[in-house]
């Protein structure tokens, strides 16, 4: 992929944006968005999985780990 011109820019307004999505999120709203975050990459995992993709399939399962921990904690600080 070659450069967009302004994409540095566009990165930090990036974010940015998210820095302040995540101040403004209740713990339901972030548990809501990990729980979603959890399920994408689960599926991803199974497309990778069925094409034998091991270390792509490796990374989407820890992702979605992750995002699973982060929903649970996310519930126990609600």
């Amino acid at each position: 992929m070659g450069n967009v011109d302004g994409g540095d820019s566009m990165q930090s307004n990036v974010k940015r944006r998210g820095a302040r999505a995540a101040q403004q999120n209740s713990p339901q709203q972030r548990r809501e968005t990990a729980l979603y975050i959890a399920n994408m990459c689960g599926e991803l995992a199974a497309l990778a999985g069925r094409e034998r993709m091991s270390t792509l399939t490796y990374f989407l399962n820890m992702s979605r780990v992750e995002a699973e921990m982060a929903a649970l904690a996310s519930r126990e600080r609600a």
